[in-house]
C-alpha cells in the first residue's frame, strides 16, 4: 500500500502594503516580547543562582576543610583500618581511601617542541624500520583545511585557477532576513537662550 501523502500547510502572503506593514509590526512586537521574556528569565535565574551560591559556597568550604582533616587522619589510621590489605574503608556512609590516578606523561623540563624533537631524534638513529615507524607514530599531526585562506586564494590570479580546477569554489546563497530597524533619534531643535533669562 503506498504511503499517504501529506500536504504542507498553506502559506498566506500579504497582498497589500498595509497587510505587510501589519505583519511586520506584529513580527517586531513578538521579537520584543521574546526578548523581554528572556531578560526576565535571566534576572530570575541570576537571583536563584545567587541564593543557591549563598547557601552552597559556605557548605563547599566546610566540606573542603573536612576533606583535608580526613585526608590527614587517613594517612595515620588507614593502614590500621584496612590491616594493610585494602586501599579503602567504608565509614559513616563514605568510602575513604587512596587510589592511583590516571597516568599522565611527564616530559621533565622539556617543552612540547623539544619533546617532539627528542622523539624524532630517536627515530633518526640507526634502528630497524619497524621501531622507527613506531616512534614516528608517537607524534600526532592534525591536518585540516584553512577555509578562510582557501576562500581568499580563490580570488588570486596564480592559485585561484588551480584551486578551482581541483573542485574548490565559494558557496553563497541569498537568504531572506528580517531585522528590526534601529530606533530613530528624537528630533532636536536648537533654541537661542536669552541671556537675561
Amino acid at each position: 500500500m503506498p504511503p499517504t501523502r501529506r500536504k504542507a500547510p498553506r502559506q498566506l502572503a500579504p497582498q497589500t502594503i498595509e497587510e505587510a506593514t501589519a505583519l511586520a509590526g506584529r513580527y517586531s512586537e513578538i521579537l520584543t516580547l521574546v526578548e523581554q521574556a528572556r531578560a526576565d528569565a535571566d534576572v530570575s535565574i541570576a537571583e536563584i543562582e545567587a541564593l543557591r551560591d549563598g547557601c552552597v559556597v559556605p557548605l563547599e568550604q566546610e566540606a573542603k576543610g573536612l576533606f583535608m582533616q580526613l585526608r590527614a587522619w587517613w594517612g595515620v589510621a588507614g593502614v590500621e583500618l584496612t590491616d594493610g590489605k585494602r586501599k579503602s574503608h567504608e565509614l559513616a556512609g563514605c568510602v575513604l581511601g587512596t587510589r592511583t590516578s590516571t597516568p599522565s606523561l611527564n616530559t621533565g623540563k622539556m617543552k612540547a617542541a623539544e619533546a617532539v624533537g627528542a622523539v624524532l631524534r630517536l627515530a633518526a638513529r640507526r634502528v630497524d624500520q619497524l621501531r622507527r615507524n613506531r616512534l614516528v607514530a608517537l607524534i600526532r599531526v592534525k591536518r585540516e583545511l584553512d577555509r578562510p585562506a582557501i576562500l581568499k586564494e580563490l580570488g588570486s590570479a596564480d592559485l585561484g585557477p588551480l584551486l578551482s580546477d581541483a573542485g574548490f569554489a565559494p558557496k553563497q546563497t541569498e537568504e531572506f532576513f528580517i531585522d528590526r530597524a534601529a530606533p530613530k533619534p528624537a528630533a532636536t531643535e536648537t533654541v537661542e537662550v536669552d541671556q537675561a533669562a
